[in-house]
C-alpha cells in the first residue's frame, strides 16, 4: 500500500515537473525575444512565464477535478519558482512575501485579463487589447497576441491525457 502511495505521488510530481519545464521553456525561449515579442527584462520574463502558465491553466481545468488539481499544483511549482528567482536576486527574506503577493496580484489579473480574452468572439482582438494595455510586449503586440492566441488554440486541440501528463506542445514561431 505505501508503495503504491509512493508510486503516485512519485508519477506527479514526474508529471508536474514536466509541465512546469514545458511552461518554462516556451516562455523563456529565446526566440520571443529575438523577435521582439517580448523585452528581455525580469518583467518581460514574469509577463511571459505568467502568460504561458496562465494558458496551460485554462486548458489543464478542461480535466475536471483531477486536472484542476494538476493546474493548482502546476501554479504552485511556478511561485516557488519565483520566490527562488528572487531569493537569487538577492531579495531578502523580510521583503520576499511582499515581492511574491504584488507578483500574485499582478499574475492573477493578468490572467484573468487573458483568459476572458480568449473565450472572447474576436479573441484576436480582445488578446491585443490585453497585450497593449498591460504594456506586455516589446516591439511587435500584434506578433505577441497571434503567439497567445495560437498557443491556446493548439493546446485546447490536445487530449487532456496529454496536457495532464506535462506533455503541452506549443505552437512555434514562424519566420
Amino acid at each position: 500500500m505505501l508503495n503504491a502511495l509512493k508510486s503516485l505521488f512519485a508519477k506527479k510530481d514526474a508529471e508536474i515537473s514536466s509541465a512546469y519545464e514545458s511552461v518554462m521553456s516556451a516562455a523563456l525561449s529565446p526566440a520571443i525575444y529575438q523577435h521582439g515579442l517580448a523585452e528581455d527584462t525580469f518583467d518581460g520574463r514574469f509577463a511571459m512565464v505568467t502568460i504561458h502558465t496562465a494558458i496551460a491553466l485554462r486548458q489543464l481545468r478542461r480535466g475536471g477535478d483531477d486536472g484542476r488539481a494538476m493546474a493548482d499544483a502546476l501554479y504552485r511549482r511556478v511561485f516557488d519558482g519565483f520566490d527562488y528567482a528572487l531569493r537569487e536576486e538577492g531579495v531578502s527574506d523580510s521583503s520576499i512575501a511582499r515581492k511574491i503577493r504584488g507578483l500574485g496580484e499582478q499574475f492573477f489579473g493578468l490572467a484573468r485579463a487573458l483568459d476572458e480574452a480568449l473565450d472572447a468572439d474576436e479573441s484576436l482582438n480582445q488578446v491585443q487589447d490585453v497585450v497593449i494595455r498591460n504594456d506586455i510586449a516589446g516591439a511587435d503586440p500584434a506578433g505577441l497576441s497571434a503567439l497567445i492566441v495560437d498557443h491556446d488554440r493548439r493546446l485546447a486541440a490536445q487530449s487532456v491525457e496529454l496536457l495532464m501528463s506535462g506533455g503541452f506542445d506549443w505552437a512555434d514561431l514562424q519566420g
